[in-house]
């Protein structure tokens, strides 16, 4: 059964406490900047999933606002899921992410290739 996902989150930086709770830090839905094309120096997706069971893969896509190629696809991620009630939590760190123009870019959440979710990242010029 494939998992559900209980939440994404974009953010500057994400940890664990000692016991295994989550931590975000800056969580956003939006990047200014004073030109482009920009680079965007970090930003963490830290996807929960729950609600199903067995083996599965997920990663996540970043796409343009043109529709484009991806600017940016994360490792597939392999876990398991032991019965409904368990959950997992996948963290990925994204370096350098390019934006070529200010715009509504697409964040794309897959579990086992399949897309779960999809939000959006606004890009915006920076106002002087």
């Amino acid at each position: 059964m494939r998992p559900s996902l209980q939440f994404s989150v974009l953010c500057d930086d994400a940890a664990k406490t000692s016991d295994g709770k989550p931590v975000f830090w800056g969580a956003f839905e939006t990047i200014r900047s004073a030109e482009f094309p920009a680079v965007h120096a970090r930003m963490f997706i830290v996807n929960r999933w729950t609600a199903g069971v067995g083996n599965h893969t997920e990663h996540t896509r970043l796409i343009s606002p043109d529709g484009s190629d991806p600017i940016a696809v994360t490792p597939a991620t392999s876990f398991s899921l032991a019965d409904r009630s368990a959950a997992h939590t996948v963290t990925a760190r994204i370096d350098g992410l390019p934006l070529t123009r200010a715009g509504t870019y697409w964040i794309q959440v897959y579990a086992d290739d399949e897309l779960a979710l999809e939000y959006p990242l606004n890009v915006m010029k920076a106002k002087a």
